[in-house]
Order: structure tokens, then C-alpha cells, then sequence
């Protein structure tokens, strides 16, 4: 809880986020959708925020620099300061990628600030997930769940709840990890991440 608390308030006085749209108003976002709960839950605690014109568009993908940020939030890394106010025009979470070099959860080689406006996929997210989280790897993937993935830290997540990956009609999971990580994911990884 005060890991939530502490999460919320850093967004709110640190990060400059619009008033959300209310849960009711994301006009795009049917109540039999998959993450509808998720998606709400993120919109009405301030975490995320829907449009102007009241869509959340949650097929919409999300960027290195945006999933950095929530990610380490939602950890419990401390909030950074907007990179653009240091003379960094367009790399507002340059600080952001910083920190998790220096706390290991990505590497120079792996990001550069380059990256942070690049759509991040979901190999990448469960990269950076586990190990802001501090999870072991599970480096045996024998036993994957996932037909296309034997990546240590989708194991680590899988194993910590947090992603399940899709089960397609033939009953086979897959984790497609190449595939850009969309608003409505994250909006469900950010949740199971902070309880």
C-alpha cells in the first residue's frame, strides 16, 4: 500500500500528468474488453491518462521512455527529474534511462537514449519488469509454458505472476515477445506489479 501511495504521489507532484479521464468516458474501451479493469483502474488512480477526446486507444503501443518510468515507479525507484528541463529537448526520461543503467536494469548497449521514443516490445518489457523487480532468471526453460520463449526473464515474470502470455484456440501459449507491448498491457503489468 505504501508502495501504491508513494507510486501515485510521485506521478501527481513529479511528472506533470494531465487530470485522467474518468473510467466512463474512455469511449474506446468496451466493458467485455480483456484489461478494461486494468486499463480503468491505472486511468482513475492517475497513472496513466486517456486522451483529450476521450479514447485511451488500448491497442495503441507504448515507448521505451514511457514503460522505463512506469515500470520503475510502480518498483519503487524514486521519481527522476524531466531530462528536458537539464537541456535535453525531446529525451524527457533520459534520467529515467540513467537510473536503471546504474541500477542495472538495462544496459548502455541495450538502450540508448536514442531508444526511449522507440515502441518497446515485450521481450523488452520483461526485461526490464524482472529486473526492476529484482527477480531471479529462470534460466531453465525446459519446462517453458511459452512454445515461442525460453527467455529467463519472461520465466522470472511467468513465474512471479505477471504475464501470462495468449492462448490461442489450438490450446498452444505464446509469449511473442518481437511484438510491441500495447497501453492496455502495461496498464495490466503495472497493476500486477504494484500488488
Amino acid at each position: 500500500m505504501k508502495r501504491t501511495l508513494s507510486f501515485l504521489l510521485a506521478l501527481a507532484l513529479c511528472l506533470g500528468l494531465s487530470v485522467p479521464a474518468l473510467a466512463a468516458e474512455l469511449s474506446d474501451v468496451p466493458a467485455d474488453h480483456w484489461a478494461y479493469e486494468q486499463m480503468n483502474r491505472c486511468v482513475q488512480d492517475g497513472i496513466v491518462s486517456g486522451y483529450s477526446d476521450g479514447t485511451f486507444k488500448p491497442n495503441g503501443s507504448v515507448t521505451n521512455a514511457e514503460a522505463l518510468k512506469l515500470i520503475m515507479l510502480a518498483a519503487g525507484y524514486p521519481s527522476q527529474p524531466n531530462a528536458e528541463a537539464n537541456g535535453v529537448p525531446g529525451m524527457w526520461a533520459a534520467n529515467y534511462l540513467n537510473a536503471a543503467i546504474n541500477a542495472g536494469i538495462v544496459s548502455s548497449s541495450e538502450m540508448k537514449t536514442s531508444d526511449l521514443n522507440k515502441a518497446i516490445n515485450r521481450n523488452t518489457i520483461a526485461s526490464i519488469t524482472a529486473k526492476a523487480l529484482k527477480l531471479t532468471p529462470v534460466t531453465d526453460g525446459s519446462n517453458s509454458p511459452f512454445a515461442d520463449s525460453k527467455d529467463q526473464w519472461v520465466l522470472a515474470l511467468n513465474k512471479a505472476g505477471i504475464i501470462q502470455g495468449t492462448t490461442e484456440a489450438s490450446g498452444t501459449t505464446y509469449f511473442y515477445g518481437t511484438q510491441s507491448l500495447t497501453r492496455a498491457q502495461l496498464c495490466l503489468i503495472i497493476e500486477r506489479v504494484m500488488n
